[in-house]
Formats: structure tokens, C-alpha cells, sequence
């Protein structure tokens, strides 16, 4: 494994982690809204300080360039806002307009929502509000009247902004459909094929086990109970139905590991890859599966390019491509960051807790791999923890013996759901045998579920940032201790 903290600016694989590190940390400081001016004295001031030294030390080569990405950093996000703003909408007033569908509708028993993009003479996106009937579909051209409202000044604005969104048409609205079919033919192909799935888990299985598939295979939450929800909360398991990714990368990281036992690196990544990939289709391609796939993919290919993998790049070059397509998702986007720190922690912490619990992976991975997959998900527990805490307060002490007995049934779960959903409609006797198979799985997945949110034990401290940085500096210390005890040893 790397030093985490290694450096030579002379190489070209150090000159592009520092460099995009320091770009993302203009990003981070320009979504935090400090003064630009301060932010560009203070990088101009380190960047002159560092010009001199540069040719005597050849560690210092490049510094002065790459300290200058940090304003590149603000001035992108700062674009990337100034684009945002383009918009033409009249706000908090009645206005009459013309809308598409964006996306699938999200229904529950209250309402349905779904996202516009506004046509001439208005321009920009808005979130709709509607009661459940009529249902509406993706690509439906609609005539509505009503007020739309920017969005509001709290965590869920945020998210708003976050998703591309320049208001909210609440309910209430008159809203006519005049025509259908307005969208991209490929995306309305494939939330087709997404809403088979669904009723084909309907068909086939029983009603929670018909809705917890829907849930860990395409993140479709909309028909779970208040009830479910709590209890997904209080046992720890919340994240297995969301699509920000948390557990595609446990999973994935799963699926990868277990094939690279039995079959060649490449052959194994191709099937994880294939894997990813049916699980994109099905989902719809939503923007949040698509991050999530992305995280997990680059995370896969530690197993084909083990000589010239290093996990640090590997893990800068997702945040900066995905920063780069939306700066916003870095600060404002929990799921994604849940994502990184998960693949950051089974990246760096598995072979820390290899070392301390003495248990060697190469030699025995224990039954079905339960010895790795239990250091797989400790590991992303640990290093999500204050996320968790912070943003959610639904840690639980218990999560991680529920994480670990139900996560390692996930993947073939998933595989068995994303089976029945494309041959239920080509063979419907051989989807029924698969049916069976999954109702086992998912039967025991909901009885564990249940089961610890009865034993939960809430963990939910309010962490101030400075321990959080100090929880995060202990991992770091952990990670690098064979480098730092060699640096005290030389000293």
C-alpha cells in the first residue's frame, strides 16, 4: 500500500494527486463562501514564497503552479454558479407555462414530484409538487398554472441547488396535460424496463419482499411504509435503498473480490462491470446511480491493474471528475461523500485491520468470504461514522454486525432481482424458480433488519468539526504508522 502522504513533485502521479487536490480545495472553499480576494491574496502570497526554493529542492518542483489550482478551483465553481443563475422565472407569483417531464415521477400516498424543464419564454428547472392522480410520466408536455418558489434557505435549498434545481412549484397548481412522449426515446426505454422490474417483483413475491428488491436494487423507496423506514433507520441499513452508492461500493467491492478468487482479474472485472452496468439500465440511469456506478467501477479496478494502481489517484480522479461535471456534489452532495469515504476506508483501513485482527485474506477468507467481507464493511463503517452521525443521526452501535450479516447477501440478491426483472418477460417459469431463491434471501435480509432495530443501540453525539478532524487525523495515523514510526526511528 502507498504512503498516504508521500511526495515527490518530481513524478508525474504525486504533480496530478497535489495538483487536483488543490483544485478541489478551491472548489471547497468557494461553496463555503469565503471572500475571494482573501482566497486569492493567500494563494498568491504561498505560491511566491515557494517560487525561489523550487530548483533547490527537488521535492518543491512545481509547488508555485500547482498552489495557483486552488484559485482555478474557486473561479470554475464560481462559473459553474454564474451558469446556474441563467435562468428565466418569475418568482412567488401566479404565472402560466409550459413544461417536460424530466425524469421518472417519484410517487407515494401522498403526492407524486418530478422534475420540469420550463419552455419559452421561461427557461430553467423547477421541482413539481402534484397529488398522486392523474399520474403523470416522464416526457408528458404539460400546461401549468401556479407559483413557482426559489428555494428555500435551509439543507434541503441546498440540495435543490445541488441537483440543478431553480425552484419548486408547490401543490395546488393547475396543471393539463397536452401531449406525451416529448422526452429522449432511450431514457423512456430504459425507465420502462425499470418499471417491469417493479411489477414483475410485485407479481412474483410478496408484498415487503417485493418492495425491499425494488429498494436495494433500484433504489425505489416510494411504496415503503413510515414503519420499514425506521426500522431500515434503526438497525443501521438505511443506506442499502438509497442510489447515492454507500452500498454499491461495499457490494461491488463484494462481487469484485469473490471472482477474482475463482476467475482471472480481467475476466472478473468484465462480469463486475456487466454487473454495474445491468444495474444502470435498470435503475433508469439516474444522475445519482450513474455516481454511485462510477465511484464503484474505479474502486474494481484495483484487482486488473494491481502494478500501476495507486488507490489515492484512483480516488482524486473521481472526485474531479465527478466535481467537475457538478462542482456542488463535493460540499452539498451527502450520498456522494458517503461514497468516498466508503471506498477510501475498505481502500485504506481493510489492511489495517488485517494487520491488528492477525487475519490473513491471502491464506483464509473465512466461509462464503466472511472474514474479508466483515473487514470490508468495519472498514467503510469507520470511515463513514461521522457522516453518518452528522448528517443523519441514525448511527447505531449495531450496524455493523447488521451490515455484515445482511450486506453479504446483498450482491446475490441484487443479481437474483436484476435475473427475475429481464426474464420475466422472456421466460416466466425459470423467473418464478429465481423468484423463490430471492424471497429466501430477502425474507432473512428483513428479519435481520428487524430484528436489530429491536436491539439498536443509537450512538448520536453532537461532534463538534474539531473532533471530527481529530477522529479523521487518528485514521490517517493508523494508516501511515509504518512510515511514521520508520520517520521517528531515522530522526
Amino acid at each position: 500500500m502507498e504512503n498516504f502522504f508521500s511526495v515527490n513533485l518530481t513524478k508525474q502521479y504525486d504533480v496530478f494527486f497535489f495538483g487536483s487536490f488543490l483544485f478541489l480545495l478551491g472548489i471547497i472553499l468557494a461553496s463555503l463562501k469565503i471572500n475571494f480576494l482573501g482566497i486569492a491574496s493567500l494563494v498568491v502570497l504561498v505560491a511566491v514564497i515557494f517560487l525561489p526554493f523550487e530548483k533547490k529542492f527537488f521535492w518543491l518542483n512545481n509547488a508555485s503552479l500547482l498552489i495557483l489550482l486552488v484559485l482555478v478551483g474557486v473561479l470554475y465553481y464560481q462559473l459553474a454558479e454564474y451558469r446556474y443563475r441563467q435562468h428565466q422565472i418569475t418568482f412567488n407569483q401566479k404565472t402560466n407555462f409550459e413544461a417536460v417531464i424530466t425524469d421518472d415521477p417519484i410517487s407515494d400516498l401522498e403526492k407524486q414530484t418530478f422534475p420540469l424543464r420550463l419552455l419559452q419564454p421561461l427557461t430553467g428547472k423547477v421541482l413539481a409538487v402534484a397529488n398522486v392522480y392523474p399520474a403523470y410520466r416522464y416526457g408528458d408536455l404539460l400546461s401549468v398554472t401556479g407559483v413557482i418558489q426559489p428555494p428555500p434557505d435551509s439543507r434541503y435549498g441546498l440540495y435543490l441547488i445541488k441537483e440543478g434545481f431553480h425552484g419548486i412549484l408547490k401543490r395546488g397548481a393547475v396543471i393539463e396535460l397536452i401531449t406525451g412522449d416529448q422526452g429522449n426515446n432511450f431514457v423512456s426505454y430504459l425507465i420502462g424496463v425499470k418499471r417491469r422490474a417493479i411489477a414483475a417483483y410485485q407479481k412474483l413475491l410478496a408484498g415487503q419482499q417485493a418492495t425491499f428488491l425494488a429498494g436495494i436494487t433500484l433504489g425505489e423507496a416510494a411504496e415503503f411504509s413510515k414503519e420499514f423506514l425506521n426500522r431500515l433507520s434503526l438497525s443501521g441499513t438505511r443506506h442499502l435503498i438509497a442510489l447515492s452508492g454507500m452500498h454499491l461500493v461495499i457490494i461491488t467491492q463484494m462481487v469484485s473480490r469473490t471472482l477474482k478468487k475463482r476467475l482471472s482479474r480481467r475476466l472478473s472485472f468484465l462480469l463486475t462491470f456487466l454487473f454495474i452496468v445491468l444495474f444502470l439500465i435498470m435503475t433508469g440511469l439516474k444522475v445519482s446511480a450513474l455516481r454511485a456506478a462510477f465511484m464503484a467501477l474505479v474502486l474494481s479496478l484495483a484487482g486488473v491493474t494491481e502494478r500501476l494502481y495507486s488507490p489515492r489517484n484512483s480516488l482524486i480522479f473521481t472526485a474531479l471528475a465527478l466535481t467537475l461535471i457538478n462542482p456542488q456534489v463535493l460540499v452539498f452532495d451527502t450520498g456522494f461523500q458517503l461514497s468516498l469515504l466508503a471506498a477510501a476506508g475498505i481502500l485504506y483501513l481493510e489492511p489495517v485491520l488485517e494487520k491488528l485482527t492477525k487475519i490473513n485474506l491471502k491464506r483464509d477468507k473465512g466461509f462464503f468470504n466472511w472474514k474479508e467481507n466483515l473487514l470490508v464493511t468495519f472498514s467503510a463503517q469507520l470511515a463513514t461514522a461521522p457522516l453518518l452521525i452528522t448528517q443523519f443521526s441514525n448511527f447505531t452501535l449495531t450496524a455493523l454486525a447488521a451490515n455484515f450479516l445482511i450486506l453479504t447477501l446483498v450482491a446475490p440478491t441484487m443479481f437474483l432481482g436484476l435475473i427475475i426483472g429481464l426474464l420475466y418477460y422472456l421466460f416466466l417459469p425459470l423467473a418464478t424458480v429465481v423468484s423463490w431463491l430471492a424471497a429466501m434471501l430477502l425474507q432473512y435480509q428483513i428479519f435481520i433488519i428487524d430484528l436489530f432495530s429491536q436491539i439498536s443501540l443509537p450512538f448520536n453525539p453532537n461532534l463538534h468539526w474539531l473532533t471530527i478532524v481529530l477522529y479523521y487525523l487518528l485514521l490517517l495515523t493508523a494508516i501511515n504508522w509504518s512510515a511514521i514510526r520508520s520517520f521517528i526511528k531515522s530522526g
